[in-house]
């Protein structure tokens, strides 16, 4: 054969080839396109749905600002583009856009506002940083890559465990599938490991300190949300709203008089550690995992070793555990204590746990399925009155929560003020659950009983409480007086309470819903308590 005729019959061979090549190379364009289509689809339906903003509300209640609370749903995103991508069979550039594109979606306008603020940025909040913004950006971006390469490689092995179904025939995973597993997998790993080196310190400080933390040089150092981060800032004041004076802490040389600067807890003041005692009573509830209520009791520095009765701070319905991670309580309360700042108290946590509801609003349950409220009152009090040396009148007991605890706080009170006089609400609201279309799980306690809604509501209270008693009662409300809910819900309330001649105190706070806003007002908000209770003649004895 001439090389004529070899290149004639090559010819035709190379034209079909090419052809062949073009048809594949435009079907994978075409399933790339449907990859990319399917993530930023279930992108959007994550968004549209509610799913995403559940999932941000869910950060915000474990105790994370909303910015923060939006990143880390914007992970989540991420990923959801990503493992779509390789679903649908889309190759590795595809999955690099899903979770770029769940990123910049569900993120990006959060991230222009910090932007915007950390330009405009003075004072106490520092100035704008360009190459901490700079590592913000890099590292948020190639979080949103490597998150969506990981989901993607995930995503495409479950693809391939699935039976597909082509040309007619219906084909299994083949061998050569699970020979690509262990690759596949050991791909992912070295992501996952590459995302730990490179994107995870500076996120962890972002999660940790704030999303805006590194575009800001110069100011007062952010609040952690794990580890220790010193004194809480004062927040900042608000038009309209003011909080109480923090005490000054006195010197540590010795007592000082009492009565002579208006904190007669001063002439009692102890030095040294509290400590943490735990308690069961028998349950009040059927059908949970425990039978036995828990209770944690911070007992105040020199309790061991005194004679002194104390009044009592019950906070509902979290456990110790939360306020730890959350408020570093322990040492924060220890420190108020030594300092001066605030009387020596016994704390008492009773957590809602093992019983038979997600969220229990420690209410009085539907059927009889669960009685907290009135287990509070005729179990948990009396076991601490009788156990303990605690100061045995109303004006000696306060409740305290937040976010639910600070519904609970307020409608406790509302509800035994035989009891108690004082509450402290950290981002409470003031409706039962089902009136404000909270979370299924919030409003399963009262399946649907219009009147137990309305008989757990603070702020519909009328006249079930005597006008004489409610002067003696306060409630110290603490919120970001202008957010959607919780704002508006301090907002409401505070008016109505006054109106009704409640005594109320709002302790405003810029940091929302969020553990920051507790740590940076609990300090305040117990002095509020605090100051009432010497009012009341509670320092001079049982």
């Amino acid at each position: 054969m001439t090389e004529a005729d070899a290149g004639a019959a090559r010819g035709p061979a190379i034209g079909a080839a090419r052809w062949h090549l073009a048809r594949a190379l435009a079907w994978r364009n075409r399933l790339d396109l449907f990859a990319m289509a399917a993530g930023v689809t279930g992108i959007l339906a994550f968004h549209y749905s509610g799913a995403a903003s559940g999932s941000r509300d869910a950060f915000v209640f474990m105790g994370f600002d909303t910015d923060r609370a939006y990143l880390l749903t914007a992970g989540m995103g991420a990923a959801l583009g990503g493992a779509l991508a390789g679903l649908v069979g889309g190759r590795w550039l595809t999955w690099l856009s899903g979770g770029l594109a769940g990123l910049v979606a569900l993120f990006g306008h959060t991230f222009l506002e910090e932007t915007n603020r950390a330009l405009g940025g003075a004072g106490g909040v520092g100035r704008f940083d360009g190459p901490g913004w700079l590592i913000t950006t890099v590292s948020l971006l190639a979080a949103g890559l490597l998150v969506g390469l990981t989901a993607g490689i995930l995503g495409g092995q479950a693809r391939a465990g699935l039976v597909s179904v082509g040309g007619g025939v219906v084909r299994s995973w083949r061998a050569r599938d699970a020979r690509a597993l262990p690759r596949a997998g050991l791909l992912a790993v070295i992501t996952m490991v590459i995302a730990l080196a490179v994107a995870v310190p500076v996120l962890g400080q972002l999660v940790n300190y704030g999303a805006d933390s590194l575009m800001l040089s110069g100011g007062t150092a952010g609040i952690p949300m794990t580890g220790e981060g010193g004194n809480p800032p004062i927040p900042a004041p608000v038009a309209g709203v003011t909080a109480p004076p923090a005490a000054s802490a006195r010197p540590s040389s010795g007592p000082t008089p009492a009565g002579s600067i208006g904190q007669p807890w001063l002439a009692w003041r102890p030095q040294g550690a509290g400590s943490v005692v735990e308690r069961t009573l028998p349950a009040p509830w059927t059908g949970g995992r425990s039978t036995r209520a828990q209770f944690s009791i911070y007992l105040p520095p020199g309790y061991a070793s005194s004679a002194i009765h104390y009044p009592v701070v019950y906070e509902l319905p979290w456990p110790i555990a939360l306020w730890d991670n959350g408020a570093h309580i322990r040492p924060t309360l220890d420190s108020l204590i030594d300092s001066g700042q605030l009387p020596a108290s016994i704390f008492v946590f009773l957590s809602s746990g093992g019983g038979p509801f997600v969220d229990n609003e420690c209410i009085d349950a539907a059927g009889g399925v669960e009685a907290f409220d009135t287990f509070v009152a005729t179990a948990l009090v009396p076991y601490m009155d009788a156990s303990f040396r605690t100061i045995a009148r109303p004006a000696g007991r306060t409740l305290m929560g937040d976010s639910q605890g600070g519904f609970c706080a307020a409608n406790v009170l509302l509800h035994h003020p035989d009891l108690f006089r004082q509450e402290i609400s950290f981002s409470g609201y003031y409706a039962a659950a089902p009136l404000l279309g909270m979370s299924p799980s919030a409003q399963a306690p009262y399946a649907g009983n219009k009147a137990l809604e309305l008989a757990n509501s603070p702020v519909l209270i009328d006249g079930r409480v005597a006008p004489a008693l409610r002067r003696q009662m306060l409630f110290a409300l603490v919120a970001y007086p202008s957010a959607a809910f919780y704002g508006s819900q301090y907002q409401q309330f505070s008016r109505q309470a006054r109106g009704l001649g409640y005594r109320v105190e709002l302790i405003p706070t810029p940091y929302g819903h969020s553990w920051l806003g507790v740590r940076a007002t609990l300090g305040p908000a117990l002095l509020t308590v605090a100051n009432r209770e010497a009012a009341e003649g509670v320092f001079q004895g049982p």
